[in-house]
């Protein structure tokens, strides 16, 4: 196992190629990524379009703040002449990358209102057996009172339930 980490980028390898490769693998657990390194990388993968091309998609999939500058100054070194056909083409890849990242983030915080959601509603179905069990039939409006209740109200009515002589104790207000 070898820190890349600890090594100046200049001494990581005479050869070009493999010193971009280590570069870019370097360069993701870096805290912040500078144009400069990323314009050494395409510099240094200059000769080898495939690896140049794969190592920029690399870099576009796992540095957080790999931005429009930074394929610019890839693709000036890597690609001369070519610079705006490669930065179109990765541009759109950082666009798919955006999209996912925000799908992503939609579908947790959907997932999490569906399980807070299927939490109310279970509590609330919970409670209305309990409350139809001890005080019998329940009004329409007592239903959709525990059905309309947040999560905090229903553990506060299910806990007075217990206790309760009549389903207005139940519903108390608290003083």
């Amino acid at each position: 196992m070898l820190d890349l980490g600890r090594i100046n980028d200049s001494d990581l390898s005479r050869d070009d190629l493999l010193r971009g490769g280590f570069l870019a693998l370097k360069c993701v657990f870096q805290a912040e990524l500078s144009v400069d390194v990323v314009a050494s990388i395409g510099q240094a993968l200059h000769g080898d379009t495939e690896l140049a091309q794969r190592a920029l998609l690399y870099l576009i999939q796992t540095c957080e703040d790999f931005d429009m500058s930074s394929v610019q100054a890839f693709t000036e070194e890597a690609f001369p002449g070519e610079t705006e056909q490669y930065a179109s083409q990765f541009a759109r890849e950082m666009i798919e990358k955006g999209l996912q990242k925000g799908l992503q983030k939609g579908l947790q915080k959907g997932l999490q209102k569906g399980l807070q959601k299927g939490h109310q509603e279970g509590e609330s179905a919970f409670l209305l057996r309990q409350l139809q069990r001890r005080f019998g039939v329940l009004s329409d409006s007592v239903v959709e009172q525990v059905k309309c209740a947040d999560l905090a109200a229903l553990e506060l009515w299910g806990d007075r339930v217990l206790d309760a002589r009549s389903l207005d104790d139940v519903f108390l207000d608290e003083a």
